[in-house]
């Protein structure tokens, strides 16, 4: 038996979160920055940012379908997959960020780069703010923390401009947050 026993404990030994299976730099940009507003994801994501960022971000949907409700979950999916204009329900919602997975976002319709700004890309996911009621306050913040942190600021720029159709937009048009901290700080100056 205490073979058995000590088997078992290590067999539940806890193991590393798998590389890319969660936002776990983006998370961890979030709780730097504290930011306001609501957060809409990836349902799968939702367990992970409320562990991660505990009552600091509420997190949209984190699996407990029954909990939340069909009509949320759908409206979770049109928002994250934008197969329509989704700003109605970023309205209801009080929707000021949005995370993803790089490949679903570069695969989905792009939103409206005059009212998203991108904050973090990796290879994982894409972090972007909306201009929204809280946006004066979160570019605050997205500018304190990016301010004494140059190394990070790559990520906040896409490293290649994606091609459309004559005059389509892309994923990759929604302009860096940087953009928005340089006119914050010219403002400061004059």
């Amino acid at each position: 038996v205490a073979l058995q026993a000590g088997g078992l404990r290590q067999g539940l030994k806890p193991r590393p979160l798998l590389a890319g299976a969660f936002p776990v730099h983006a998370a961890a940009v979030m709780e730097a920055i504290e930011p306001e507003g609501h957060i809409v994801h990836p349902d799968a994501w939702g367990g992970f940012l409320s562990w991660t960022l505990g009552e600091q971000v509420r997190v949209f949907a984190d699996g407990r379908w029954p909990l939340v409700g069909r009509e949320r979950i759908e409206d979770g999916v049109e928002m994250i997959a934008r197969r329509s204009d989704p700003t109605a329900r970023f309205d209801r919602y009080g929707i000021s960020w949005l995370l993803q997975p790089l490949g679903l976002y570069l695969r989905s319709p792009p939103p409206d780069p005059a009212r998203w700004l991108l904050v973090w890309r990796d290879k994982s996911s894409v972090l972007l703010v909306r201009r929204d009621e809280h946006f004066a306050a979160n570019l605050k913040r997205i500018c304190g923390f990016y301010a004494d942190r140059a190394p990070l600021r790559a990520r906040t720029t896409w490293p290649l401009k994606a091609q459309g159709p004559e005059g389509a937009a892309t994923p990759t048009d929604v302009p860096s947050v940087l953009e928005a901290c340089a006119a914050l700080e010219a403002g400061r100056r004059s």
